[in-house]
């Protein structure tokens, strides 16, 4: 076959400050290459450009200090870019099985946790009456 131009595009490029979504923040988003030293002769700089996320896929900030800091672990990274943090996640159909039931556990743990308070005041002052004894003459004691 002959062809006068031969167009190849392989892989994938993970820049955060290339979308208008993330762009504003993507200078605190915590890298592969801001965490992970990688061996001599195993470094790579596609690795080193995706997200070093959090055990729950959250982005991590580069600057725990930065006024972004608190906000990027509210976002929650479900996409290919994930891969090299999570493992099995949304990269793939074979990988959805496994993926999407950690994420849901991971976002419903620290929705509960953000809670917290609220939850055990609720439980603390709970109060209403389960169960009753009836006495000797059939009259309920609590």
């Amino acid at each position: 076959m002959e062809f006068d131009f031969l167009i190849i595009g392989t892989g994938f490029v993970i820049d955060f400050g290339k979308r208008p979504e993330t762009a504003s923040f993507s200078s605190n988003i915590a890298l592969w290459r801001d965490r992970f030293e990688a061996p001599e002769g195993e470094e790579s700089a596609v690795l080193d450009s995706y997200p070093y996320l959090s055990s729950s896929s959250q982005f991590q900030p580069r600057d725990p200090d930065h006024p972004d800091a608190a906000m990027l672990g509210a976002i929650y990274n479900f996409t290919f870019a994930a891969t090299p943090s999570m493992g099995l996640s949304g990269a793939s159909i074979s990988g959805m099985r496994y993926g999407v039931d950690r994420l849901a556990r991971a976002i419903a743990c620290d929705l509960f946790v953000q809670d917290g308070e609220k939850h055990l005041e609720s439980l603390l002052s709970y109060d209403a009456v389960e169960l009753v004894s009836l006495g000797r003459q059939g009259e309920e004691q609590a």
